[in-house]
């Protein structure tokens, strides 16, 4: 069977860098990679235009949603067009700009296969009318890694806390810093992020609210940190294969992530043991080869029947109902 031949229009600057995912796709044989800069991706209705997409049999699209929205026509003309986008949950997200946008979009995209980074997302999704692919989050193995580097700071957040977004998550860091020394941190490189990562004993994850495990969860533990995570619940936990206290340590109340934190402190032998469980795991599932592996999967699989559209359904039960 011939293999599909395949385009990734990826995206410079990069909020979680793909270099190495973005390389190791374009090393395959019928695979082409195009990077496009933030100027190309700005008028990306221009620059869709200047490629030539009719000799490919999927267009993998990684780029921001928030720009991609502003050339729907051009995008719904990519043949076996494939959307990998790791920010849909928002569209659920009551504090999110983006609420029910993601929703809208995709209908008017009926014949694009949908690849989303959760599980519990991805069920909700489901359960309005898409059929939507999962590849979870990851790390990048070529930049993140145990150093064995000595631990100095007991426990630690790095990300952002502004946004409305993450109110939640701010209110759990402050819950949490009532009782210890937590460090709350920012790094602005990518050595500079895994050195600090592996200075970290206890890294305290506060994706509250998100319906999903974020990068820095995969990246904490890839670098031999003790990942104390917000329980998301439905079947994520169980899909990604992470066991409460046995390589990672799960949380659902602030009062219980604190008790949890005193007992890492009193056990480090058992602090010790989760993380080595946690690196185990995430380097055999979750690296970006293991995410580019999935994508490529999905690309040869055979084109999935369009849905119709939101208007074009609404036509369809309009006649259904006048023949009844």
């Amino acid at each position: 069977m011939t293999q599909p031949r395949i385009l990734v229009l990826g995206q410079q600057d990069r909020d979680i860098d793909f270099t190495h995912l973005y390389a190791y796709l374009a090393s395959h044989k019928n695979i082409d990679v195009r990077i496009l800069a933030k100027t190309e991706i700005k008028q990306l209705k221009k620059t869709l235009g200047r490629i030539d997409t009719a000799c490919y049999d999927r267009v993998i699209l990684d780029l921001p949603f928030s720009k991609t929205i502003k050339a729907i026509a051009a995008i719904r003309k990519l043949p076996g067009l494939i959307i990998f986008e790791e920010d849909a949950c928002q569209n659920f997200l009551p504090t999110s700009k983006w609420r029910g946008a993601f929703e809208k979009v995709y209908r008017s995209l009926p014949a694009a296969t949908l690849v989303m980074c959760g599980y519990n997302t991805a069920s909700r999704y489901q359960a309005i009318g898409f059929d939507v692919q999962v590849i979870p989050k990851g790390f990048d193995e070529q930049a993140l890694t145990n150093t064995h580097s000595e631990r100095d700071i007991e426990l630690a957040f790095i990300g952002r806390t502004q946004s409305g977004v993450y109110a939640e998550r701010l209110a759990l860091l402050e819950s949490v810093a009532s009782h210890f020394d937590l460090a709350t941190l920012r790094t602005h490189s990518s050595a500079e992020y895994c050195a600090t990562l592996n200075r970290i004993k206890l890294f305290l994850s506060a994706d509250v609210g998100l319906g999903e495990y974020m990068a820095k969860n995969f990246e904490a533990m890839a670098c031999g940190c003790t990942v104390i995570a917000c329980h998301q619940g439905g079947f994520e936990e169980e899909q990604l294969g992470f066991r409460d206290m046995e390589n990672i340590v799960l949380y659902t109340t602030p009062e219980e992530a604190v008790e949890k934190i005193h007992r890492l402190k009193a056990e480090p032998a058992l602090a010790q043991k989760i993380a080595k469980a946690g690196q185990a795991l995430v380097e055999q599932k979750f690296s970006h080869t293991a995410i580019a592996d999935q994508l490529i999967h999905i690309a040869h699989r055979p084109l999935a029947q369009a849905r119709p559209s939101e208007s074009r359904a609404r036509q369809i039960l309009q006649r259904f109902t006048r023949w009844l």
